[in-house]
């Protein structure tokens, strides 16, 4: 078995880079046949993956080593999922969907020997119009998050998206969005954040969907109603500690369906965060593919 090992050296904006010789020496220690891919530049890591499946028709191992947008370009890149293993050593700012999986987010070797000691299991995942996602996408103060995210580019890590997300907290102002679950329920409102959820968390730990489960066959689709900022301070920890979903109706609200439909009111072009990546469009369709692709974990 060949393990097709695609790095992402600077997920993260970590200044350390990783280095070739982890790879070399854990290939070689655990007698395995591996070939490593190294990224360059933002959209590397899908053109990678469509090459190795181009020169490896039979499919086989892919290991990404990155974070959730790293996982994501990969997992876009692959034609036919069916015939691919994935596993993950957690190398981003958030590791969101590795944490979802309980794989160690601190140490490469331990995530590794998850690969190698793990049986792979079937997942589910989520069709964003034309486009897969693994573990959330949405809409609202997650968006302005993002973007303050990419200009506090001083910071790293996880205390970078903090940052963006109490200086967002405060300043987002949110619009009016239509949505319609499973081609019946209409929900009508100005969301503080709505999100479709494969995981459970995002934004390197903002957790805005415990019970979310990754092989249920179902999405649980968020409404957070916009909030008065003096309850903002309150909510924050519920957000960060797992519990928001513990609040009232009045404020959460948790729904199970299969298929979500967003679009804004007057139907024009908005933005909606799919695995970290920012999408622009005026509809956006999510359905759940259930068991749709395989992870060791």
């Amino acid at each position: 078995m060949i393990y097709h090992i695609i790095v992402n050296p600077i997920a993260g904006r970590k200044k350390k880079k990783t280095s070739l010789n982890f790879f070399q020496e854990y290939i070689l220690k655990n007698d395995l046949h591996g070939k490593i891919y190294f990224s360059k530049d933002e959209g590397d890591p899908k053109k990678l993956a469509s090459s190795i499946e181009k020169n490896n028709p039979n499919g086989g191992v892919i290991v990404v080593c990155g974070g959730d947008g790293t996982l994501n370009e990969v997992i876009n890149g692959i034609n036919d999922l069916s015939k691919w293993t994935f596993g993950i050593l957690p190398l981003g700012s958030g590791n969101d969907y590795a944490s979802k999986l309980n794989i160690p987010t601190k140490n490469l070797k331990d995530a590794f020997d998850v690969i190698l000691n793990s049986i792979p299991k079937q997942l589910d995942y989520v069709m964003v119009n034309d486009m897969r996602c693994l573990n959330i996408a949405g809409t609202g103060v997650d968006i302005d998050i993002l973007l303050r995210f990419e200009k506090y580019k001083k910071l790293h890590g996880s205390f970078r998206y903090l940052v963006a997300t109490l200086v967002s907290l405060f300043k987002y102002k949110g619009v009016n969005y239509k949505v319609i679950l499973d081609d019946k329920k209409i929900i009508v409102g100005q969301p503080f954040i709505t999100a479709v959820c494969n995981g459970s968390q995002f934004g390197g730990g903002i957790k805005i969907c415990t019970p979310a489960c990754v092989d249920d066959g179902k999405l649980d689709f968020i409404f957070i109603k916009n909030l008065n900022k003096f309850k903002i301070p309150f909510l924050l920890p519920r957000l960060l500690k797992g519990t928001i979903h513990k609040c009232n109706e009045n404020i959460y609200q948790h729904y199970l369906c299969e298929k979500v439909v967003i679009e804004l009111e007057d139907e024009t072009d908005f933005y909606i965060e799919i695995d970290g990546f920012i999408v622009k469009g005026n509809k956006f369709t999510f359905n759940i593919v259930k068991k749709g692709i395989k992870f060791f974990f």
